[in-house]
């Protein structure tokens, strides 16, 4: 799939702001055990958008879109 420079920008966007929410999750962890699977689960998640997100970002830069 062939997408823009925008659009995968925004994609990253979308998983950096995930990445603050699994921060803010493991903060509350320390008061409340619970959120630290949650934690986990959101970091795992947003690693894994990150690098798809930088990996289609780089692809429409050098592939011109």
């Amino acid at each position: 799939m062939c997408r823009t420079a925008p659009a995968t920008g925004r994609l990253v966007g979308r998983a950096t702001t995930l990445v603050a929410w699994a921060v803010l999750y493991a903060d509350l962890a320390v008061w409340w055990w619970p959120a630290l699977p949650l934690a986990v689960a959101t970091y795992v998640t947003a690693r894994l958008r990150v690098r798809s997100g930088v990996d289609a970002y780089a692809a429409s830069v050098v592939g011109g879109g």
